[in-house]
């Protein structure tokens, strides 16, 4: 699956969901704006929290402890459909 193709399904299972940014954010231990960067593609995940996000949404390969169940949910469909 490219890039684009993940980004898109992602931001798909977060609406499907009805989670936020800020929600994704205090999980991520992130900020929102950093999150937001990381769904429109403006931030490539490679270091730091954006990497954390990445790796949260299924968007990276990697672990992140304590992401919460839904965050997990969002990341299985991401595999699932790779």
């Amino acid at each position: 699956m490219k890039k684009n193709e993940k980004l898109q399904k992602v931001n798909s299972e977060i609406s499907k969901h009805g989670i936020t940014a800020v929600e994704i954010a205090k999980r991520a231990q992130a900020h929102p704006a950093t999150v937001r960067a990381v769904l429109n593609g403006r931030l490539p995940g490679r270091r730091g929290s954006a990497h954390r996000i990445a790796v949260v949404l299924g968007l990276k390969e990697g672990e992140v402890s304590g992401d919460g169940d839904a965050l997990a949910r969002i990341r299985e469909a991401v595999r699932e459909a790779a």
